[in-house]
């Protein structure tokens, strides 16, 4: 019996041997590795196709042109003096300065970025121009320049032509001319500063201005045509804060020891809202020919004359009302043929419940 149990459990552990190695079969891999997988990530270049301006070729007139839309961008300084920097000769190009600048020697009359002639969809950001006869000089349409410093030019810093917006660019020192000039219709500034140049914003007609500086320009701190809306904007110590044309929209803007004029404008512009300080000569000035314009709600302090309107024939049918004067010379000088609410005389008088007419709705104060 023994003998037979032992064959028994000899049989046993045959059999599970046996299908342990059968199992064992059944369950092991592919001894050969499997092939590496096929990428399937995009490349840098595939997601976003761009070109070194370096790569580019030039000529006699400029170090590098674009000749066919693209994105482009640099990937150091680059500088010439007898050279345009880059010159644009297509459509649909955006150039990424990547930080880097474009630098001239101030000499040849070269542009640090140009266009050779009248191209549309141009975007200029991201980086420095300086020393050149002009910093940027684009022709055509439907530019936007954006996170630029342009300064030290001879002329102007960024000109363009219509449709151009300029947005968050710095205009410094350059001393011949405009610090952003946009010549024809459609300009917009957001965001901006104009320091030391001649005129500090320049623009012809159909111009939005917010949140902008012009401090120190020997000219105006603001020339703008006409149809302009200029708001939350700054003008300091320029030689006259804001000049406009018609049809403009001057409010809530800081205008500050201007050498000359604080604001000046014509024929159905309203000015609303402004604080205007130590202007030497005039406060706001409603000048030239033309009617209609709206003086509101302003308040002005140690000019000349506080608030004026032309006297001339010419000048006529404006309107004045809710402003306030303080240490002028002259508060009000209001011409013929215009309309204003009463002036009310409330220096010292503590309590304006007494004075006659400063309840009015539409008095304007002197103090």
């Amino acid at each position: 019996m023994k003998g037979v149990a032992q064959q028994s459990r000899k049989i046993t552990l045959i059999g599970l041997t046996a299908l342990f190695s059968i199992s064992c079969c059944a369950f092991a891999g592919d001894l050969e590795p499997p092939a590496s997988p096929v990428p399937t990530m995009k490349t840098l270049t595939e997601i976003e196709p761009r070109t070194t301006i370096e790569s580019l070729a030039g000529d006699a007139d400029s170090l590098y042109i674009i000749t066919d839309p693209g994105s482009y961008y640099l990937t150091g300084n680059i500088s010439s003096g007898v050279k345009h920097g880059i010159t644009i000769a297509a459509d649909n190009v955006t150039i990424d300065l990547n930080g880097f600048s474009v630098i001239g020697m101030n000499t040849g009359g070269r542009d640090g970025i140009t266009s050779s002639g009248g191209h549309y969809n141009v975007v200029v950001k991201n980086g420095i121009v300086r020393n050149w006869a002009n910093g940027i000089v684009l022709r055509g349409y439907n530019f936007r320049c954006s996170e630029l410093i342009v300064m030290d030019n001879n002329l102007t810093g960024i000109w363009a032509e219509n449709n151009a917006q300029i947005l968050k660019c710095e205009a410094r020192n350059n001393l011949g001319g405009i610090g952003f000039h946009v010549e024809g219709y459609g300009a917009e500034f957001k965001d901006c500063i104009a320091q030391n140049n001649v005129v500090g914003f320049g623009a012809f007609h159909t111009v939005l201005a917010v949140n902008c500086v012009a401090h120190n320009n020997s000219s105006s701190g603001f020339d703008i045509g006409f149809a302009a809306t200029i708001t939350d904007c700054v003008a300091r110590e320029n030689t006259d804060g804001i000049t406009t044309n018609r049809f403009c929209a001057i409010t809530r803007c800081t205008v500050v020891e201007n050498g000359n004029d604080g604001i000046w404008v014509r024929d159905s512009s309203t000015v609303r809202e402004c604080n205007l300080v130590n202007n030497h000569n005039i406060g706001i000035f409603v000048r030239e020919s033309g009617s209609g314009c709206r003086i509101e709600s302003n308040v002005v302090t140690g000019s000349d004359v506080g608030i004026k309107i032309l006297d001339d024939p010419g000048v006529h049918n404006h309107i004045v009302l809710k402003n306030s004067c303080s240490n002028d010379t002259t508060s009000y000088d209001m011409g013929s043929g215009n309309a204003y609410g009463p002036i009310i005389d409330v220096s010292g008088a503590g309590d304006m419940a007494g004075v006659p007419g400063a309840e009015h709705p539409w008095a304007n104060f002197e103090f």
